[in-house]
């Protein structure tokens, strides 16, 4: 983690919790930032009505929607603020 903690800035952390604020596809989605670090961040889901894909069941796009905003979003402030993208990801998905 030393590593990780020699890349980190915390203005572009800053800068990042305040584009996520603006955004307005994190907005639609109800995406927030609520806790980032040296290669860590915890974002959360708003779950309203617009993500169900079923009654009382969240579309799995909205669940894999947050999970590759919250693995671009974790390395911005380590690449000098530079924008991330996501080249390949898998959400497996579990039933009740």
């Amino acid at each position: 983690m030393d590593d990780l903690s020699s890349q980190y800035n915390a203005d572009h952390a800053e800068r990042l919790r305040h584009a996520v604020k603006l955004s307005p596809f994190f907005n639609h989605m109800g995406i927030r930032v609520d806790d980032i670090g040296p290669g860590t961040i915890t974002c959360s889901l708003e779950v309203g009505e617009h993500l169900w894909g079923g009654p009382g069941t969240v579309h799995g796009g909205a669940v894999a929607s947050l999970v590759d905003s919250a693995l671009a979003l974790c390395v911005f402030p380590l690449t000098g603020g530079r924008d991330a993208r996501s080249l390949e990801y898998k959400v497996n998905y579990l039933g009740k």
